[in-house]
């Protein structure tokens, strides 16, 4: 990476955009809000820690527009300070959050014909994923998002590869037996790890920890980055490499903050996004990259042995059973894998 930012950076960063929160005003009843210098405010959301490549995106970008704006300011939110990713989505209708970076997961609720999306094993690998996301299927859900008034999406940012932890070793879907496995809310994930064998648990990422240190639940599943930005290497002995989900972060803006900004404020902030959007792919495989020797470091058995063949086929039947049950549009899933 050309440029690299540490945690002890992230962090320093986040605390004087907090500061600046602080000393910032509103009128009364306003959502509108501005610093000490009359700059606009534009408050970002995500669930992601300070360790996530996501937050390193974020940081980027109210670096950029910091540089590039005299008007214009982004104040990152990270860790659910805003609320986890529905009460994001929920604030980017009403207008009561500006920005928002979450994962694919509110497609289901609030653009559910392209649910398909989200399958496992429906994306291989990063560069199938910007031809998803990139081409016409990406430019579909972003119309739906905005024609359901959730959010204009500015850009289609990386996560890592998604992985499972346990503290068993999961090479085969059999290993899943018996395992209260946490995962996100939507009916693609829990029937995905329902016929792998798991027994699903949707939960909120901020209780998970608690969760699985308690043996509420046994198991998770998460990219490696947040794995190890989460300390799951305290309560987890081990994560298998099945590489499930490829899947994007979508950043997206409040349309009501959007048609606020004057044409030359939309220019700057979405060629912003972008080029903080460079810059966080980077992040995702530098980060992976040192999160998984972390993790090794933490005494964590990291599993490469796994049968994703067997994973990916289980996987591509519930796929197909649930389309033909119309949960999301007709060849919306081979559409996905066909991408190129």
């Amino acid at each position: 990476m050309s440029r690299r930012l540490s945690r002890r950076s992230l962090l320093r960063w986040t605390g004087t955009a907090a500061g600046a929160a602080l000393l910032a005003t509103a009128a009364c009843g306003a959502r509108t809000t501005f610093d000490e210098h009359g700059r606009r405010l534009l408050r970002l959301g995500y669930i992601m820690s300070e360790g996530d490549p996501g937050h390193a995106g974020a940081v980027r970008l109210a670096e950029l527009v910091a540089e590039r704006s005299d008007t214009l300011r982004i104040l990152p939110q990270p860790n659910g300070l805003l609320g986890g990713e529905q009460d994001l989505w929920e604030g980017l209708h009403i207008g009561s959050i500006d920005m928002a970076l979450t994962g694919v997961g509110p497609i289901s609720f609030f653009a559910p014909q392209f649910a398909g999306v989200q399958m496992y094993y429906a994306i291989r690998d990063l560069p199938h994923l910007d031809a998803v996301f990139h081409g016409p299927i990406g430019r579909e859900v972003a119309a739906a998002l905005l024609e359901a008034k959730r959010g204009r999406i500015l850009d289609w940012w990386h996560r890592g590869a998604r992985q499972v932890t346990a503290n068993r070793p999961v090479r085969e879907p059999a290993d899943l037996r018996g395992l209260k496995l946490r995962c996100p809310e939507g009916r693609t994930y829990i029937e995905s790890w329902r016929s792998l064998g798991a027994s699903p648990t949707p939960m909120a990422l901020g209780e998970l920890f608690t969760a699985l240190e308690q043996g509420v639940v046994d198991a998770q599943e998460n990219p490696l980055e947040l794995i190890e930005s989460q300390s799951m290497s305290e309560v987890q002995s081990h994560v298998s490499l099945t590489n499930h989900q490829y899947a994007a972060f979508l950043m997206a803006v409040s349309e009501r903050t959007w048609q606020q900004l004057s044409a030359a404020e939309q220019e700057l902030l979405h060629q912003a996004v972008l080029d903080a959007g460079t810059f966080e792919k980077r992040a995702v495989q530098d980060i992976e990259s040192t999160a998984r020797a972390a993790l090794r470091d933490d005494g964590m058995a990291v599993v490469d042995d796994v049968d994703i063949a067997r994973f990916e086929e289980i996987c591509l039947d519930t796929a197909r059973r649930l389309e033909t049950e119309g949960l999301w549009q007709s060849g919306l899933y081979e559409r996905v894998r066909e991408a190129a």
